[in-house]
């Protein structure tokens, strides 16, 4: 097997966990969290009740919530390790990295200080901030 032709399995195989039902089925409660957390204002209170919640429905998407993210931060940590190809990356995540970020940059900021880990969800930072910026997709602000 070449290097190209891994790097385009591997970039493949993170298309199909994306695109997986696991994923695909909990986008949109994700995203309807995501809007409702943008428009709340002690954000900072929000998150320790959210964290520290015991209520089943919370934990549930709470683990939703977690697993895009970690599988966001996979992508990007693969990238940045050179371990994908760049042009069939960029053609299917290219967009994806720096729009989601944009809009869970405030709940990762929050998660961060809850947590005291500063690196937290930092690789998909770093690879959707360069991303955006070397492709002018303009999602960061």
């Amino acid at each position: 097997m070449t290097r190209r032709h891994f790097k385009l399995l591997k970039t493949f195989h993170f298309i199909e966990r994306y695109n997986s039902s696991d994923i695909t089925g909990k986008q949109y409660e994700v995203i309807v969290f995501l809007n409702n957390f943008n428009k709340i204002e002690d954000k900072e209170l929000y998150i320790t009740k959210f964290i520290n919640s015991e209520d089943e429905t919370i934990v549930e998407l709470r683990i939703k919530i977690f697993k895009f993210l970690n599988l966001l931060q996979e992508v990007s940590a693969a990238y940045k390790m050179g371990i994908l190809s760049e042009k069939a990356f960029i053609l299917t995540f290219g967009s994806i990295l720096p729009r989601y970020y944009s809009r869970f940059s405030e709940f990762i900021k929050e998660n961060r200080k809850k947590s005291g880990d500063e690196t937290l969800f930092k690789t998909l930072e770093d690879v959707s901030i360069k991303i955006d910026k070397k492709y002018k997709y303009n999602f960061i602000k």
